[in-house]
């Protein structure tokens, strides 16, 4: 039997009532209030069978809402989500993956494994990445884009996601547009992909000129800034703001501001990443508000780590590499995993 957890928090309080009805006899203010003093609750236990392997699991949450999350103190949020690790280890969980704003709250991965050395952990960012990729093309289709025709640009494409990002797309696009702010860098990833796969790759300056050309935006919020105003984007385009390997709160309330700004224009589409269809397991995250038998991809990628035969003992990897995402994709085709929807921010 193979044992896995997942720690997630409530992104507001509505949430936390919808799924906790005890919650609804307390207004806003308090219900924050006693949240911060609340130990990590979880769900009831989670069961699925994928590849002949019996698996169990938990979901576990952080009692603090994602304002909490922001506004709160390093130590303070820290403190409360190693209270929840603990609380996954107990129930003997062999993975553990982390959602929302999780782990740009915990920082670098060596306070992680300075606080719980034995823990070991996935972030689930190369499967977030690739799925973020699959998810716009799937959001594309409903736009009329045909994937290849379109153009793409990434912006930020020097950073750790961004780069990631743009050589996916290099693969399934016509025209790539890159920005960013390491232009040696940026010379040296165009080069690369004109080998890798052919395809010739146009790098601007202003992130203006490139949203008024694109049919599609990828936008890594770590590496991008914040030069990005409604009406540069090009009318019906698809955008996913991606959050990767390094992002900080910081870069976490730069991504909420952007996707305000976004959503006052152009009758874009905006979507918050892929969803991953579970295989044989209709209604398996019900708690988390997704359609029958989907998940976000931090959890599809805690569960093909729980089922890997090799893990090693110890580990919090939040490495980014195009190797891992391939690898990643091959394992999770091998389990029956697919990318089959997206979440759609909402305004």
């Amino acid at each position: 039997m193979k044992r896995f957890a997942f720690i997630n928090h409530p992104i507001n309080t509505n949430e936390l009532k919808m799924n906790y009805p005890a919650a609804r006899c307390f207004p806003d203010f308090l219900l924050k209030q006693i949240l911060k003093c609340s130990p990590p609750f979880k769900s009831p236990e989670l069961t699925l069978r994928l590849d002949e392997i019996d698996c169990k699991g938990w979901s576990v949450t952080c009692p603090l809402t994602e304002t909490q999350i922001l506004g709160s103190s390093d130590k303070l949020v820290q403190k409360r989500i190693f209270k929840a690790l603990r609380a996954a280890q107990k129930l003997g969980a062999e993975v553990i993956g982390l959602g929302g704003c999780i782990p740009a709250a915990l920082g670098s991965k060596e306070i992680i494994m300075a606080e719980r050395p034995e823990i070991k952990l996935t972030f689930g960012h190369n499967y977030s990445i690739l799925a973020a990729v699959e998810g716009v093309k799937l959001a594309a289709i409903t736009r009329g884009y045909d994937m290849d025709q379109v153009t793409a640009a990434v912006l930020g494409a020097t950073g750790r996601t961004g780069s990631v990002c743009a050589a996916i797309l290099a693969r399934e696009v016509k025209n790539l547009i890159l920005t960013g702010d390491n232009k040696v860098k940026l010379h040296q990833m165009t080069n690369n992909i004109l080998y890798d796969t052919g395809l010739p790759v146009k790098t601007v300056t202003s992130a203006k000129r490139a949203l008024n050309l694109a049919d599609i935006v990828f936008v890594d919020v770590s590496s991008s800034g914040s030069e990005i105003r409604s009406e540069d984007f090009k009318k019906g385009a698809v955008v996913c703001f991606v959050k990767g390997a390094g992002i900080s709160i910081r870069d976490l309330i730069i991504l909420r501001s952007l996707q305000d700004i976004a959503m006052c224009g152009n009758d874009l589409k905006i979507i918050d990443g892929g969803l991953v269809e579970v295989p044989g397991v209709p209604g398996f995250a019900s708690e988390q508000q997704l359609p029958s038998g989907m998940v976000y991809p931090w959890m599809a990628e805690t569960l093909i780590l729980t089922l890997e035969k090799n893990r090693s003992r110890t580990a919090v990897d939040d490495s980014t590499t195009m190797g891992k995402i391939d690898a990643l994709k091959v394992k999770a085709r091998s389990y029956g995993f697919r990318v089959a929807g997206y979440s759609e921010v909402a305004g």
